[in-house]
Parts: structure tokens; sequence; C-alpha cells
């Protein structure tokens, strides 16, 4: 029995691991938005998507945290 309550907390986990991968590759394209925005000399456009960035990265690390919990 141990095995198969290991298997639903192995898959939340996972499940939780995937999430934050896909909030950070989301976070890393925000980024880049943001240096192309900030070489072309668009501030504000470059500030807009630093913000968009900043939002994948708190939802990556509360992934985190629920795949550590499980």
């Amino acid at each position: 029995m141990p095995t198969s309550q290991a298997k639903p907390s192995n898959s939340a986990n996972a499940d939780h691991h995937m999430k934050a991968a896909e909030c950070c590759d989301k976070a890393a394209e925000e980024h880049r938005h943001a240096a192309k925005s900030s070489t072309g000399g668009d501030q504000k456009k470059s500030a807009d998507h630093a913000k968009k960035a900043q939002e994948h990265c708190s939802k990556a690390q509360d992934h985190s945290k629920q795949a550590k919990a499980a």
C-alpha cells in the first residue's frame, strides 16, 4: 500500500514541477521581450514585459512550494 499512496503524491509533485517549468519558460520569454524593447528604446514596454516576467516567476515559485508539499 505505501507505493499506491506515493503515486498520487509523485504525480502531483511532477505536475507542479511541470507547471513551474512552464512558468519559467514564459518568464524567460517575457525577459527576452523586455530586453528587445529596452534595446529599441521603449522603456515603458520593457517595464511591462518585466512585470509580466515577475508574475510568471511568482507563479513558478508557488508551484515549486506545492511540489515540495506534495
